[in-house]
């Protein structure tokens, strides 16, 4: 849980039982519901017609330093064929996710220059995770 005046993670105009349209409308504490897990945190937010979910995967805290996770690339951004994945350290697994968090695609023991084909994904925002042991390097890629 999440939760004290100023409380927030970057989510504009979304409280728990409504959206807010006016900035000066902000409440001064915030309480959000999160569900954790090993690997990936869920938050829903029920703003009262609708709920919001935000989908936040853990970053690893040995192995591959932050600085060569930093280095992992992938262009172009957006794209609707075909995604170019760059890293300068051998990454174990590329996992896309949906907005939800589902699995749609996974590329085992890929390329330092991995092609990706993408064309069969919907149009719509993706997490895309590079794996290199217990580390994770998280980004958004665009499908349109």
């Amino acid at each position: 849980m999440l939760t004290g005046i100023g409380a927030h993670l970057g989510l504009p105009k979304v409280i728990n039982g409504a959206e807010i349209t006016n900035p000066a409308d902000a409440p001064a504490s915030i309480t959000y519901n999160v569900e954790l897990s090993s690997t990936l945190d869920t938050m829903y937010i029920d703003f009262g017609g609708g709920f919001w979910q935000y989908v936040m995967v853990k970053a690893g805290t040995s192995g591959m330093s932050d600085l060569e996770m930093d280095n992992f690339n992938v262009y172009p951004n957006p794209s609707s064929l075909i995604i170019n994945v760059e890293s300068v350290t051998k990454i174990n697994e590329i996992i896309i996710r949906n907005i939800t968090g589902k699995l749609v695609l996974n590329v085992i023991n890929p390329d330092f220059n991995e092609s990706i084909n993408v064309s069969e994904l919907g149009n719509g925002i993706y997490l895309i995770e590079a794996v290199s042991g217990v580390n994770r390097k998280v980004q958004k890629l665009i499908i349109k």
